[in-house]
Order: structure tokens, then sequence, then C-alpha cells
């Protein structure tokens, strides 16, 4: 016997559906959209709720072979350290580069050695070299850069709370400067 599919809130209002607004919503899914806006997309039909859209989604359209390699990807990935990672790399590179040098010394004092080859894989090195320490002078300079907004922010909420200190708005300004600082901290990640 075969399986029943099981019945969503929002099938009705999808079978309701003229041919204009159905095809609308296939081209929409099959072009990816997020599910928050094929929701409120069917919201102009009938209330129906995130939870039933996602569902229906989910059962309908699946999850597409990239999204479904990337979410296997992504705990691999957490809690790395982007600077250690360009480090790394860098030194990796710097090593490369010595060895190919040495190699490069000894092929220069045989005769008739044929010094293309490792020639074109120093030039390669050196350039992954360069780049990675270009990648980790940016990497470093950004955290700089937050690292002293955020201090920046801290200093100017200690400035303002003891200015107000005893005023009558002290408490709405300690309010406000607690939120203006939650915002920093979430921008500045």
């Amino acid at each position: 016997m075969p399986r029943k599919t099981k019945q969503l809130k929002v099938d009705p209002v999808i079978a309701k559906m003229n041919a204009e607004d159905r095809a609308e919503l296939d081209r929409m899914c099959r072009e990816h959209a997020n599910v928050t806006a094929i929701h409120r997309w069917l919201e102009g039909f009938a209330a129906v709720s995130y939870r039933s859209v996602l569902a229906w989604y989910q059962r309908e359209w699946g999850e597409s072979e990239q999204a479904s390699a990337l979410r296997r990807l992504i705990p691999d990935y957490r809690g790395i350290d982007p600077l250690h990672l360009h480090a790394a790399a860098l030194a990796y590179c710097s090593e490369l580069s010595e060895g190919l040098i040495q190699q490069f010394r000894q092929e220069l004092q045989q005769e008739g050695s044929d010094l293309t080859g490792i020639s074109e894989q120093l030039i390669k090195a050196l350039r992954e070299q360069r780049q990675s320490a270009l990648a980790l002078l940016n990497a470093k300079r950004l955290q700089d850069t937050k690292a002293l907004e955020l201090a920046g922010g801290y200093r100017v909420v200690e400035i303002v709370s003891r200015i107000s200190e005893g005023t009558a708005h002290a408490g709405a300004i300690s309010e406000a400067l607690k939120g203006a600082i939650a915002q920093l901290e979430q921008e500045v990640g």
C-alpha cells in the first residue's frame, strides 16, 4: 500500500491557487527562494504558519545537493581561527619556497640541467606565499580594527556613564548605552 503524505495546512491554500499563481510559486521554489520569502508570498492568499510552509517546502523541494554538501562541511570548520589558517598557509609556502630554492641552487651547479620546471614551481610558490602574507596581514588588520572599535565604544560608555552619574536621566542613559554597546558588539562580531 503506498504511503500517504502528511497533509499540511499550506496544502489547501496551494490547491485553491489558479494556474498563474502556482506557476509563480514553482518558479520561486525552483530558483531556491528562501522559505521566508515563500511564506510572505503565500500569506497574500491565506494565513499560514511558517512551520507549515517550511515542512511543505522540504517535502516538495527537498534540499539541493549544494546545500546538503555545505551542511555536511559546516561542523568541520566551526571554531577554526582564520588567522591561524593564514599563518599556517604562509609557513607552508615559505617552507616550500625554501626547498625549491635549495633544489634550484643544486641544479644550477650541474651542467646542462633544465631549470624551467623548478623555476615555474618556485614562481608559483612565491606567488602563493605573497598572497598568503597579504591575506594574513588583511585578517590581522581587520581584527585590530574591530578591537579598536570595541575599545572606543567601551571608552565612550565609561565617559558618558561617569558624566551622567547622579543626574535625573542616568538610568535612561545607562540603558541606551547598554543597547548601543550590544549593537556595536553584534556589528563588529
